[in-house]
């Protein structure tokens, strides 16, 4: 990759790979259909999950396909396949069983390849046909528990014998795949070496050749981990193992370069197992947007869905075109291609991660059942980003490696100008280049390599490859040999190197198929150009942030939080605060309306009063006790949580936090539920859902809506009683529209019972409640028009009314402890005194139940990412890697600096929410969706990174995490999928924006009785119009957040004309608009945010809280994010490149519904 030399090798990219003759395409082909047999007859993908096995049948027909020695030349009994055709079989794989797949991969490309590529004559004799024909597995056996991707700190020792004939090898390995079933391990250990030059001993990784009929060699027991499962994976303990001389594998003291080209050697082929796993989401996710109708129409006709359809089809589409690219490379011969192969692998892992989450996203509950075979697919590619190098490793690899070949080229050029003579054409030529440079023009030329129709895409290719350059030789220049201390500025680097090659890939691929007239030509063009829009965007904005002085300083606070989680300061108690005064209005409904009213956030809320104060501190004891004592683990295999725990919970009052004392309640405020949901949410969150769903909605609706006989009645079996609630709303057909469920319930003709009939889904809790909030269809007539019409009412139903019954528990993702079950109401007879809320009210009562509860999730959530965030930075903080402690690293700082910052801003919106609730707001429907959106996407976040930084500990179960990342999947689904209520927060506010328009329009037709609110108008107009913009909030935050206000401000007078253009132009018609609107509700969140902390960190500035300089950090951090943000999102609102790439989308997402699935075929055309 000359890339990082300003020089792009057009060679190696144009044109597109075609490596196959037509001998090896017809071998290829006819491997396919037994293949694709194979895995639709024989193997058994969620038995092999289910088991953690694959059973002797399968790995027979394993052996007997080929498909275990596909790169062992025929004559040693494999079958000989290049790089591309083993692609190809490798993409088969992963379109149904990752597992199984890479249990093939590890014995074929690490477990073998060492051998194939190292081996002398005598051993490739003596141990390919073993490991082809011989049913023999092989095992690659580096990692050790105290080197992880640290290779070359490897402790294992082998010592040659005095006789000379073998070693004497000690040591363990980690997390090995295919340990347990191999017989032969390509095996690393130091050995000492003495330098023939200085006669210096001293070790070097050497590579050997183990069997396990060696004496010494034993496996552990499988290793239980979060996917992969039926790829065994164990430790490997060497005890005295005698190694013959003849098994050293390549020189001795080569060691490290083998294992480093052999892991090359191998990474290409994940991209292909993963382009197979993506094509498999995009099917499953097209065939259900097409066919799904919610709010009356089908998925793919709302834009929302085209984009995530379309980006998930592109995002394959780059994936595939480089691991044709790599592999097509190597096959005509390219020896070089470690960056190109460690780029692939970066990009192809995360992009299937992107891919099955959003098909997850897209099919909602359907998607986080184990009956979808999706959630499976993510619990497979999440070790994927870890293993065979953590990517966080591998973009440090791709930055410095690519920057020390630019050094040497730079040094060149240096000596170069000292004899100019004798080097005119190098100089000339580094003269012409930054002369172009410097006039603007660049010198990076794609235009004759690319089709007429990809022109302008090249263009932005060409861009970004001169505005890299330059920017590599600016920081060579700059800093020298200090570049490798600079790992925010490498990761910006690494991630354009990827974008720019992924462009240039696309570009070639998409040339081709216009070149050769495929079918699928028109669409791989829009896929280029929307590809190459969305990454030069990217570039630009990496390399603009190297080169700001206000990004470094904002990359220094993040450091500067990273080292505050490491060693958390200790918060001294609180000073009362006065409430915030009670406003009845909603702080973003304003907003909408352009108007900004700040003591609805400031100053941050400390709503507790005393006695309430006492009560809620009086319980974190206890209930803290309670929770050491409860085993998550052991809730979660037993389905639930056993009844010794229920109980505790009834006699603490867990159950009934929120019900009035006279109803055996403790009677807390929201506040107080929030600090108890955080306590769980940090031990188990299926546990939170039981807690959670009893009473934040099983419940609460008769709190909110009942009579006062219906709270008598209920209340107290509820709270004390051992009577379990549930609610009632999600259908079958009908999922987040909840205006359209068909469960009718049907008026007796005595007029003193209902009779309902129906079924709901997805019920938490469902299996153990005898009370249920209910919503059904009923026939209202209206009182001053007499005409009957289906309108919802909401019902209490008891178990013990005959013809109700529940199914068995859903087998899901995760929340195992919480039983989920569906409901069946069979001519059910509900007393007229049941109807909850009033008849025909039922959508009303279950919209403001789900408001009421929403903010719920973000204190319970804070506390999951609070646990996640304490993992991380224990492990930050002791475990050492190429010889320091991983927390001094510049990446793992921005990791755990963002994960605190997002679990801030959640547990401030939670805690902004429940404080103003408690002091009497009203109006808090839209907040309560923010934080919701909000709360859940951070928790992904923060606990997918804590995995990260784990590396392989985090895959495993024992760290716990990836428990609660298989639960917290659920919570951008349930109570609201997060895309719905994305639409939710930017409709509902227009709708206000769109009132307050009206009331102005109203007010110009009467201008002498409306003067003031007119003037108000054209004076906020009149500020934006000159470009001051008319918020100030500087008078409501401490003085070191001042610039931080100002960033909010901008982006509240953005945001805000924004909306008023949209209103203006669009008018009702904005409805349709959801590729603008996901934007707006995405800019309303992050305005929200900077809000929250921007009070809550002023508060502990003026109470002298200890941890008040963190929270300053961690709010100025946030708001220079969260504003970039803000401009990015809006400027793609108003700019007319970007709305048409959302049309781009749209076309894409269709073509893949009418395709249902991929449209192009692979590089090759062999399907």
């Amino acid at each position: 990759m000359n890339l990082f030399r300003g020089k792009l090798q057009t060679a190696e990219l144009f044109p597109y790979p075609e490596p196959l003759n037509d001998e090896q395409k017809e071998y290829a082909r006819a491997l396919v259909d037994p293949v694709h047999k194979f895995f639709k007859e024989v193997n058994d993908a969620v038995r092999n999950d289910d088991t953690s096995n694959v059973d002797s049948k399968t790995i027979d027909a394993l052996w007997d396909l080929g498909l275990l020695s596909v790169y062992v030349p025929p004559e040693l009994g494999g079958l000989g396949l290049c790089n591309v055709q083993s692609v190809l079989m490798a993409e088969i794989s992963g379109g149904y069983d990752l597992s199984l797949s890479l249990m093939i991969g590890a014995h074929k490309s690490i477990g073998t390849k060492g051998i194939l590529l190292y081996g002398s004559e005598q051993q490739k004799q003596k141990y390919l046909p073993m490991l082809s024909t011989g049913r023999v597995f092989g095992a690659f056996a580096l990692t050790e528990p105290g080197s992880g991707s640290d290779a070359a700190s490897i402790k294992t020792k082998a010592v040659l014998s005095p006789c000379g004939k073998y070693y004497i090898m000690n040591g363990s390995k980690l997390w090995i795949s295919g340990g347990g079933l191999a017989d032969v391990f390509t095996t690393f250990a130091q050995v000492e070496v003495v330098d023939p030059q200085t006669g210096e001993k001293r070790n070097k990784m050497t590579a050997f050749i183990v069997e396990r009929s060696f004496g010494g060699v034993s496996t552990g027991p499988p290793e239980d981990k979060m996917g992969l499962k039926c790829s065994v994976t164990n430790e490997l303990f060497l005890d005295d193992v005698r190694v013959p001389v003849e098994n050293v594998l390549g020189e001795i003291g080569n060691g490290f370069k083998i294992a480093v080209n052999i892991l090359n050697s191998g990474r290409y082929g994940l991209g292909a197992m993963l382009s197979g796993t993506m094509k498999t989401c995009i099917e499953k996710a097209a065939d259900h947007v097409s066919n799904r109708v919610q709010f009356k129409r089908h998925l793919i006709e709302f834009e929302n869905v085209q984009e995530k359809l379309a980006m998930m089809a592109t995002y394959h589409y780059v994936a595939q075109s480089l691991t044709y690219m790599v592999s097509g490379n190597m096959d005509q011969g390219s020896v070089d291609f470690h960056l190109e192969a460690a780029v692939s692998k970066v990009f192809c892992t995360e992009a299937a991660w992107y891919v099955c989450d959003e098909a997850i996203q897209l099919l909602g509950g359907n998607g986080f059942m184990k009956s979808s075979g999706l959630e499976r697919f993510l619990r497979d590619i999440r070790v994927f980003r870890i293993f065979e190098g953590a990517n966080d490793v591998l973009r440090m690899f791709i930055a410095l490696t690519g920057i020390q070949q630019a050094g040497k080229n730079l040094q060149e050029i240096q000596k170069s100008l000292k004899n100019p003579l004798g080097n005119v054409g190098l100089v000339l030529a580094e003269g012409s280049r930054r002369l172009g440079r410097k006039v603007g023009m660049g010198e990076t030329d794609l235009s004759p390599f690319v089709a007429r129709e990809l022109q302008n895409a090249a263009k932005q290719c060409a861009e970004c490859v001169d505005m890299f350059s330059q920017t590599i030789e600016s920081l060579l220049a700059k800093h020298g040999k200090g570049i490798v201390e600079r790992q925010f500025q490498l990761a910006r680097v690494a991630d354009s190197v990827i974008d720019i090659y992924t462009m240039a890939t696309v570009l070639s691929r998409a040339t081709r198929s216009l070149k050769k007239g495929l079918p699928s030509a028109q669409h791989e063009l829009v896929m280029a150009q929307l590809w190459c829009q969305e990454a030069s965007n990217r570039v630009h904005r990496n390399l603009n942030r190297i080169h700001s002085p206000a990004f470094r300083d904002h990359y220094q606070r993040m450091a500067l939080v990273a080292r505050n989680v490491s060693e958390p300061p200790q918060t001294k108690p609180a000073k009362k605060d006065s409430p915030a005064p009670t406003v009845n209005t909603s702080y973003m409904a304003n907003l909408f309306r352009g108007e900004v009213e700040p003591l609805q956030v400031f100053p941050f809320p400390d709503a507790l009063k005393g006695e309430q104060k006492e009560l809620v501190s009086s319980l974190v004891d206890p209930v803290s006790r309670f929770l050491n004592d409860y085993d998550p683990v052991k809730a979660e295999a037993n389905g639930g949580p056993d009844e010794a725990t229920f109980q505790s919970m009834w006699d603490m009052g867990l159950m009934g936090i929120q019900s009035p004392e006279e109803f055996g309640g403790l009677a807390l405020p929201n506040t107080g539920y929030a600090r108890m949901g955080e306590l769980i949410g940090a031990v188990d969150l299926g546990l939170a859902v039981v807690f959670g769903a009893h009473q934040s909605i099983g419940w609460k609706g008769i709190l909110l809506y009942g009579t006062e006989e219906q709270k008598q009645k209920y209340l107290p079996q509820v709270t004390t009683g051992g009577t379990i609630a549930a609610f009632c709303l999600t259908e079958p057909s009908s999922g987040s529209d909840a205006g359209s469920i068909r469960s009718r319930a049907v008026k007796s003709a005595d007029g003193k019972h209902y009779v309902l009939n129906g079924s709901k889904i997805w019920i938490s809790g469902g299996g153990l409640a005898n009370v249920f909030t209910v919503f059904a269809q009923t026939e209202v007539t209206d009182a001053k028009t007499g005409q009957k019409k289906d309108k919802v009412t909401a019902f209490i139903v008891e178990r013990a009314f005959a013809g109700v019954t529940s199914g068995p528990p859903e087998d899901k993702m995760g929340i195992k402890c919480s039983n989920t079950a569906e409901v069946y109401f069979d001519d059910v007879k509900i007393p007229i005194e049941n109807v909850l809320g009033g008849e025909g009210n039922g959508f009303k009562v279950a919209m403001n139940i789900l408001n009421n509860g929403r903010f719920g999730m973000s204190g319970t959530l804070a506390g999951t990412m609070a646990h996640c965030i304490r993992k991380a930075a224990e492990h930050a903080t002791t475990r050492v890697q190429f010889g320091q402690k991983i927390e001094n690293f510049g990446n793992v700082q921005e990791k755990l600096a963002r994960m605190a910052m997002h679990q801030y801003v959640s547990q401030s919106m939670g805690y902004m929410i429940s404080g103003n609730m408690d002091a009497g707001h009203k109006d808090y429907h839209l907040e309560a969706a923010i934080s919701k959106i909000f709360a859940s996407e951070a928790a992904w976040y923060v606990c997918d990174e804590a995995i990260q930084i784990l590396g392989g500990n985090g895959f495993m179960k024992s760290s716990g995490l990836e428990k609660f990342l298989r639960d917290i999947r659920i919570y951008r689904i349930f109570e609201g999928a997060n895309d719905i209520l994305r639409l939710f927060v930017a409709l509902t506010g227009i709708q206000y924006a769109g009132s307050h328009l009206k009331e102005l329009q109203r007010a110009f037709k009467n201008p002498t009785a409306n003067l003031g609110l007119i003037f108000k108008e054209g004076s906020r107009r009149a500020v934006r119009s000159i470009g001051y913009g008319g918020t100030d909030l500087s008078t409501f935050v401490a003085d070191p957040l001042k610039d931080s206000a100002t960033l909010c401000a901008d982006s509240i007078d953005r945001f805000s004309k924004t909306i008023e253009s949209l209103l203006i132009k669009h008018g009702k018609g904005i409805v349709d608009q959801q590729f603008l609107l996901v934007r707006l509700a995405d800019s309303a969140i992050d305005i929200y945010a900077m809000s929250c902390v921007l009070s809550r960190a002023t508060k502990a500035i003026r109470e002298n809280h200890t941890s008040a300089e963190h929270e300053v950090l961690m709010a100025k951090a946030w708001c220079v994010e969260a504003n970039d943000r803000v401009r990015i999102n809006i400027r793609r609102i108003n700019s007319g490149v970007f709305l048409k790439n959302f049309d781009t989308m749209s076309s894409i997402a269709k073509n893949i519904c009418s395709q249902q699935g991929i449209v192009q075929s692979n590089p090759v055309g062999i399907v």
